[in-house]
């Protein structure tokens, strides 16, 4: 399937330059990851779909932040399923 680039995208970068951690909103299944992992092709990407990486963080809040302190996307997809 073939991206389309958003508007929110310059937007985006010029708060990426301005702040140190930036929080993306919406509906599920809006395409917020999708968007993030094309225009952030360089940032490294996190799930917690995975549960390993739940309990990595679980285990080791300081050493998870510390592990994943730059240029990282986290993304709790499906995290809530896990907690309940």
């Amino acid at each position: 399937m073939k991206y389309i680039k958003r508007k929110a995208e310059s937007t985006v970068m010029r708060f990426l330059k301005a702040f140190p951690v930036l929080g993306i909103t919406g509906r599920g299944q809006s395409g917020k990851s999708t968007f993030l992992r094309n225009l952030l092709e360089d940032y490294k990407y996190v799930t917690f779909d995975d549960i390993r990486k739940i309990q990595l963080y679980e285990d080791d809040q300081i050493g998870f932040i510390k592990r994943y302190s730059k240029k990282v996307i986290f993304d709790d997809t499906n995290a809530s399923k896990h907690n309940a």
